[in-house]
């Protein structure tokens, strides 16, 4: 079974600058990625696409194959996930004619997930009856307490809101860890199916940088999980 991860990586961002090769515990950002992906049981062809070439130069060093550059126009800000992937099997299509099975894509921005995590999602999205996954993580805070700002007075989103925590029903949001999909969804321009599994991390490991205080927050629960028995 040929699983393909691909991990995009591009050289610009918005929230911190040249997050992908940012220090964290002493190691690039990309680093916790390379070790998650290269770790795991289950075989995985591990991708870098990027445009960037101190990124692909990083990328090797890594572990990480780098067969193609991912073009310009596919490393802005209003560039997508679905794109970078739709790009990623072309590539390695046109140049190879490889072609796999099942599609996970690993963000960079999640450097508290692990091998173990990618493992456990895998045996879950393997197990039968799933065309795509994605992470999730409880939600802290309910909706269903949320205002919004009228006129400078405070509304409540939900008028007849539950008062209490036990009321409210069980929520989950995409932490942005860890997705796996089909080529077939992805040539229909989906990158979730209709029978997506849901694994599900804890808060603590599911931090997503995107600045200098969320590196901080990876920073601490880096400390935490050298400390915490492991996962």
């Amino acid at each position: 079974m040929e699983i393909l991860a691909v991990i995009p990586a591009r050289g610009s961002s918005k929230g911190l600058e040249r997050k992908n090769l940012a220090p964290l515990g002493g190691r690039p950002l990309l680093a916790y990625t390379a070790d998650c992906v290269l770790g795991a049981v289950h075989p995985l062809r591990a991708v870098l696409s990027t445009e960037d070439d101190e990124i692909a130069s990083l990328g090797r060093r890594l572990g990480l194959e780098v067969p193609f550059r991912r073009p310009a126009e596919l490393a802005g800000d209003a560039s997508t996930s679905l794109e970078v992937l739709q790009h990623a099997l072309a590539s390695l299509y046109a140049d190879e004619g490889y072609a796999p099975e099942w599609v996970v894509l690993l963000q960079p921005t999640s450097p508290l997930r692990t091998a173990a995590h990618l493992d456990a999602a895998l045996d879950l999205f393997l197990s039968g009856g799933f065309d795509s996954l994605i992470s999730l993580t409880p939600m802290r805070q309910n909706p269903a307490w949320a205002y919004r700002v009228n006129g400078g007075l405070a509304e409540p989103i939900e008028p007849e809101r539950p008062y209490r925590r036990q009321e409210l029903p069980e929520l989950y949001y995409p932490n942005g860890a860890i997705y796996a999909t089909s080529p077939g969804l992805l040539a229909g321009d989906r990158l979730l199916g209709d029978r997506c599994a849901a694994f599900v991390m804890e808060p603590r490991e599911s931090v997503d940088v995107d600045d200098a205080w969320d590196m901080a927050v990876a920073e601490a629960g880096l400390i935490h999980a050298k400390r915490a028995p492991r996962w």
